[in-house]
């Protein structure tokens, strides 16, 4: 490892003497933070197509875990160049039935003119239906993961509240794409707190698009089961 690149909250990426790869590291101090990086580098190895970030390696020692990954950058592409692309990988993944669970514009990058997603510390390859939940473990497994690997501002509805009724499904990762767009849109957030995101009530700033007011509209429903599907909006991004 050389310099460093980055540094996130929790996470420091290196460069390496190889042009085409970098290491990213992090700590895991608890069992379930390593099981966690586990299921990252399982999922993450198994996907082959050209718009995942490859994790060719992954070590975990002393209660840190070490990536190499292939280099990529940050993000340039158009406002609708990059929404198509975003939607396509979600519809890959949900198509492989992973769950990414933490959609959000820091974890695309670019290389060349290609969008790839990166960082699936969060991903699961689980659903959970509204009768799971009631299990006192289950739900506090899931609170926990929750907490741990998930962005707070972009929480769907039925991860705020776990009793509140709903399936967990790939729709949670429709609505973190809705909120994404949103933000992109508008430079701010669709919802002020979690309070209204559970009731999934937001306000458009300014007229948009046609493609991108019912991109919205069909994300970001408070119901899971009302939410399209990613190739259903995928239908519609022209």
């Amino acid at each position: 490892m050389n310099k460093v690149m980055f540094c996130g909250g929790y996470a420091q990426i290196y460069s390496t003497n190889h042009k085409q790869l970098v290491v990213r590291t992090f700590i895991v101090p608890t069992l379930c933070h390593i099981e966690q990086a586990e299921t990252e580098f399982q999922i993450q190895h198994q996907l082959s197509e050209y718009f995942v970030i490859k994790l060719y390696h992954q070590i975990i020692e002393q209660e840190r875990v070490f990536q190499v990954l292939e280099k990529a950058h940050q993000v340039t592409l158009t406002t609708k160049n990059f929404t198509i692309q975003a939607a396509k990988i979600i519809e890959y993944l949900h198509q492989n039935n992973i769950i990414h669970r933490d959609i959000k514009y820091e974890n695309f990058i670019q290389l060349d003119n290609l969008l790839k997603i990166c960082d699936f510390s969060s991903a699961t390859t689980k659903t959970y239906t509204k009768e799971d939940l009631l299990n006192n473990n289950i739900r506090n497994q899931l609170q926990n993961e929750i907490e741990l690997c998930t962005t707070e501002d972009y929480l769907p509805p039925e991860y705020i509240n776990l009793l509140s009724g709903q399936n967990l499904t790939e729709k949670a990762d429709v609505f973190t794409f809705g909120v994404m767009i949103y933000f992109l849109l508008f430079g701010q957030k669709p919802f002020e707190n979690k309070q209204a995101a559970s009731n999934g009530k937001y306000k458009l700033p300014k007229q948009v698009d046609e493609m991108y007011f019912s991109l919205l509209e069909m994300s970001l429903r408070k119901n899971q089961s009302e939410r399209s599907s990613m190739t259903e909006i995928l239908k519609i991004l022209k």
